[in-house]
């Protein structure tokens, strides 16, 4: 503009071409880099790589202790909860061991003769408080009363402990015979959620120890949910009415009770 004031346009022109090549040369211009590498001492070299393996070797021992305790604490959470759910599967089952009404002690039906008393003594010794005497079903109506009542501690289970003579001791009487009313008195007690077991009298007097195992086996199947369960007792068969009476004239309870 100066340029033009004082009438040199032609220098004002050359300017102006100049400016404008100027600012060409820079933006086209590509920016050149150099790049220089250094070379290290073969020790110094050795260090450095020494120091980032250790580095990575720890960082892998890290990641491997963080993954193992993941790993534990994750299986720990996945066995609470399967603890939890067979806990609960099995505080089900044994609600459905509880009989079906309450239980009442009737201490007017004792009569309990010498060699039950005895047998008494053996299932107290093995099982304690849980064996219980004139226990039954509180019903409106008749109620049978067992021989002796096995109610689990763990469970609530109630097991109806019989003992079975051929024959009355006194007037020589039939009982517990094939087709007795045993049928009807069990059916009572299964009816109400129990469990019956039978013992003879011959069975109780000549080997307890096996009724006793047999009784505590039977259980251990039950709060094990298995099927089947074994025993070492001898069996001894039902007797029907015309064989108790055999029996009973040839006094065949003398020949185990004396």
């Amino acid at each position: 503009m100066y340029s033009l004031y004082r009438g040199g346009f032609g220098v004002s022109l050359l300017f102006l071409a100049f400016t404008i090549y100027f600012i060409y040369f820079f933006i086209t211009e590509e920016t050149s880099v150099t790049q220089v590498r250094e070379k290290i001492p073969d020790d110094l070299y050795k260090n450095i790589m020494e120091e980032y393996k250790n580095k990575i070797l720890e960082v892998n021992r890290q990641n491997e202790l963080i993954e193992s305790d993941f790993q534990k604490k994750y299986h720990e959470i996945i066995q609470k909860n399967i603890n939890k759910v067979e806990d609960f599967k099995i505080q089900l089952y044994y609600k459905e061991l509880i009989p079906i009404s309450i239980s009442e002690r009737n201490f007017d039906n004792i009569k309990i003769g010498k060699y039950e008393i005895e047998f008494l003594s053996y299932l107290i010794d093995v099982f304690g408080n849980q064996i219980k005497v004139d226990i039954s079903p509180k019903l409106p109506y008749k109620s049978y009363f067992p021989d002796f009542v096995y109610i689990c501690n763990k469970t609530g289970l109630h097991i109806d402990i019989e003992i079975d003579e051929p024959y009355s001791m006194i007037d020589k009487i039939p009982i517990h015979f094939i087709d007795s009313s045993d049928f009807e008195r069990n059916e009572f007690f299964l009816n109400q959620n129990w469990s019956v077991i039978r013992f003879s009298e011959l069975q109780v007097v000549k080997q307890p120890d096996e009724c006793i195992n047999l009784i505590s086996n039977y259980v251990n199947s039950i709060i094990m949910k298995q099927q089947l369960f074994e025993h070492e007792l001898n069996q001894d068969s039902r007797w029907t009415y015309e064989q108790a009476l055999v029996m009973a004239n040839k006094n065949y309870r003398n020949e185990y009770l004396n």
